[in-house]
Parts: structure tokens; sequence; C-alpha cells
């Protein structure tokens, strides 16, 4: 099972934890106002070391607010030192984000590691 070890923010609703709940109605969204600022970032404990190669995540589907275009996935093995393993970004255009309905894939050369920190930038 994985586990959140650390995120930026979050907002009063939206919560982080809701990255993993397999329900694709609910959203992590962060902090409003003039605690929303950048880069934000959530790393995940994924208990054992694995060999990975993808991270799949759905975008917010209900509106373009917060959209992530950009992102940086970084891993590691001992939670100190992190790993690029891939910086890319999600198709757009300017009516927002395209394909927000569909799951998003990032492939990288498969390694094997611990934790996984998704940041944006």
């Amino acid at each position: 099972m994985l586990e959140i070890v650390d995120f930026t923010n979050q907002a009063d609703t939206d919560y982080v934890t809701n990255i993993l709940d397999n329900d694709p109605e609910t959203i992590w969204h962060t902090s409003y106002g003039t605690n929303a600022k950048l880069p934000i970032s959530v790393t995940l404990d994924l208990k054992h070391i694995y060999n990975l190669e993808q991270l799949n995540f759905l975008p917010n589907t209900r509106n373009r607010n917060g959209d992530i275009v950009r992102y940086r996935i970084e891993t590691s093995l001992d939670g100190v030192t992190f790993e690029p393993v891939v910086e890319d970004t999600l198709p757009y255009d300017v009516s927002g984000l395209i394909g927000r309905s569909n799951y998003q894939v990032s492939k990288f050369d498969k390694i094997p590691k611990t934790l996984c920190k998704i940041h944006c930038p």
C-alpha cells in the first residue's frame, strides 16, 4: 500500500490523500490565494523496492483550475537523495489540457526504487 510521506500543501478540501483513493471524482488541490505558490510536490513511499518504469495519473476532470502542465518525477532508495527520471509536459492548448478525462502515462527507464516524488515547478 502506498503512503504519502511528504507534500507541499493542500486546500481545505480536496486533500492530498485523494490521489490514492482510486476515485476519479476526487482530486488533490493545493492551497488557494497567497499560499498557492509553485513549486508543489508529493512524495510517495512504495514500502518495498520496485522496478518503476511508469506513472499513470488523471488530471482534474472537473475543470482546468490547477492544471499541471509541467512535471518532474524523481525517485530514491533512501528518502534523502532523489534522482530525476523524467521531466515532461502534458499536451495542452489555449483551452487547457488535451485529453483531461484520460489517464496520462509518464514512462521512463526501469529503475529499482522505494520512493517516488512528483514535482511540479
